[in-house]
């Protein structure tokens, strides 16, 4: 790839490019990251990983 050319600019690069895959994979990401999140939450005692924030502004350095 020369200089100044990215990946959405090269012809080979944008022909492999295929949106509706990758949309499921970032769809699959961001499920697997909520699950891990709320995961972290319950080991944590909390309901919800929306209490992290509460818990860490309750905390007072």
């Amino acid at each position: 790839m020369s200089a100044g050319r990215c990946g959405y600019t090269d012809p080979k690069r944008q022909e492999a490019l295929d949106v509706e895959e990758k949309s499921y994979r970032v769809t699959n990401f961001i499920i697997s990251m909520r699950e891990g999140m709320h995961n972290l939450a319950v080991a944590a005692g909390l309901h919800s990983p929306t209490e992290f924030i509460e818990l860490m502004l309750s905390i007072k350095m």
